[in-house]
């Protein structure tokens, strides 16, 4: 997954007017298979490794979306 992204935000940087279709492509056909590896990745974990993700410290909490 690191991989696929690092290459989507290599191309985003490398996307200007001229070549911005083809590159677009690349994009959306690598964050389409990005998609699908996640989905599979989440429909596979057991309930432990659900809680974990759960509990993952960069997860948002109830703060992050209640504003003062």
């Amino acid at each position: 997954m690191a991989e696929i992204e690092a290459k989507i935000d290599e191309l985003r940087a490398l996307e200007t007017g001229d070549s911005g279709p083809a590159i677009a492509e690349e994009i959306a056909r690598l964050q389409a298979k990005a998609s699908e590896a996640l989905t599979e990745l989440y429909a596979e974990l057991t309930p432990w490794q659900k809680t974990q993700v759960a509990r993952h410290p960069d997860r948002p909490h109830c703060l992050d979306y209640v504003t003062p």
